[in-house]
């Protein structure tokens, strides 16, 4: 989630030339661009004043499934595949991180990286910005998951390929929204709205692969087999939804670039005194977006309605937050990719409407927590412990805030990715120590942690 601070937004010196000539390219050809809609709430907050012609006579644009597991990056699984104005180089989807990831393509820089985010905009991060010599204009601040706000900007890119659509003489925001260290590898940008409400787009979990399809192509059979309609409005430009946590109605954001399950906003949890009704929760970092590490209290609850759609026991986090995008009372709560990845999960942006069809077969570490109770983030020397649960399993161990974990059981931190390191301490078994490498102050040590349920099913 990405959030630019409207009121302090840079002023672009190239908005005249946008407006002049008011055309994006997809796919390689030209496309009106799309204007805000007057009423965001009684119309989709963006129409079209025409639409892209799309190559693929089908109306699709499909970034399978990587063939092989060997081929890999740090985000997770990639696979080379051929060039096709069908189909994506790379397509990566990480395994264990809860945010989508996919490969885009700058001509001149090769595959980058990119996190899908429905609650963002189209960016790219301040090293992308460096690599390709482009000029960076402007000044302004963003908010997003933490509390801080952070600095901001625009530049021009000529190209941006991805997964067979090229957008062309683009203006983007330039922002360091999720740090190296964070999510385990330097990633090139965000696509966000100004990408993906062009189409129907299909994430299947899964499948580790996401669809673009053209919305003047899909039949209404085709639409049936999506799964269950759900009706979707846009705040800002984040997709939301009519949806219930344990009973009590409220708006929840759609956001597949968040890795939690569910987080409740604070002025949510104040209104419903949610804190006394969750006794036995643990306090701790569960994620890090724009502004820096979101701490909450994390429960289990009896179940997220999305809609129609009920999801039992999922995870939550109670946030206290007097800042940043959690602490906003026009919702109630916001829906990750943790909780996402039950389904095949797709967006009609045209139609304003969100399809769930759960997976017949999910993820081994959904509705899982931490086992370890730390929160790690990646360094040249190890896996930096940013965060510990007073009491809890690494705590007890006698680890602290500052170590570098070394290795994991047999496992080394250079044989691994952030992604999977962090999902081991999620799928550690109750019943088996583990022994943790570590370095302090230069000094090698060893302990060993006794996973347990933090949080209980």
């Amino acid at each position: 989630m990405v959030r630019p601070d409207h009121a302090s937004a840079p002023q672009d010196p190239r908005d005249a030339q946008l407006r002049k000539h008011g055309r994006d390219q997809l796919f390689g050809l030209s496309a009106p661009r799309r204007t805000p809609a007057a009423d965001p709430d009684r119309h989709d907050p963006w129409r079209r004043s025409g639409k892209p012609r799309d190559p693929d006579s089908a109306g699709r644009l499909h970034i399978p499934r990587p063939p092989s597991r060997r081929l890999c990056h740090a985000a997770g699984q990639s696979g080379r595949l051929a060039t096709s104005r069908r189909r994506a180089r790379d397509a990566p989807v990480p395994a264990a991180q809860q945010s989508y990831h996919r490969r885009c393509e700058d001509r001149r820089s090769g595959p980058l990286p990119f996190i899908v985010d429905t609650g963002g905009h189209n960016i790219l991060t301040p090293s992308t910005v460096a690599a390709l010599n482009l000029q960076n204009q402007g000044k302004g601040s963003s908010s997003g998951a933490g509390e801080k706000t952070v600095s901001s900007g625009y530049t021009s890119v000529r190209e941006i390929a991805a997964g067979g659509a090229i957008l062309r003489d683009k203006t983007i925001i330039t922002l360091e929204f999720a740090p190296a260290d964070v999510e385990g590898l330097q990633l090139g940008g965000m696509l966000g709205s100004e990408f993906l409400e062009r189409f129907v787009v299909m994430i299947d979990y899964g499948a580790a692969a996401m669809t673009l399809i053209d919305p003047d192509r899909v039949t209404p059979a085709e639409r049936q087999s999506f799964g269950t309609a759900v009706p979707m409005r846009f705040y800002i430009d984040m997709p939301q939804i009519d949806g219930a946590i344990d009973g009590r109605a409220t708006r929840l954001d759609i956001d597949t670039g968040a890795r939690d399950e569910v987080t409740v906003t604070s002025p949510f949890v104040a209104a419903h005194d949610l804190r006394s009704r969750y006794p036995g929760g643990v306090t701790m970092t569960t994620g890090w977006g724009v502004g820096g590490p979101s701490r909450t209290y994390t429960v289990r609850a009896r179940a997220v309605a999305l809609g129609p759609v009920v999801v039992p026991r999922p995870i939550i986090g109670l946030s206290a937050a007097k800042r940043g995008s959690f602490s906003d009372a026009a919702y109630g709560g916001n829906v990750g990719s943790g909780l996402l990845k039950r389904f095949v999960t797709t967006f009609d942006y045209a139609r304003r409407t969100l399809y769930l069809k759960p997976l017949a077969r999910i993820d081994p570490d959904t509705g899982r927590f931490d086992r370890a109770g730390m929160w790690l983030n990646a360094r040249p020397d190890g896996l930096e412990i940013m965060d510990l649960l007073p009491g809890g399993p690494a705590d007890q161990a006698g680890l602290r805030a500052g170590d570098r974990v070394t290795m994991i059981g047999d496992v080394s931190y250079r044989d691994r990715t952030l992604s999977e390191m962090r999902r081991s301490l999620k799928l550690a078994p109750i019943t088996t120590p583990v022994t943790i490498r570590y370095l302090r102050a230069g000094a090698e040590g060893v302990t060993t942690v006794q996973p347990r349920d933090l949080i209980p099913d």
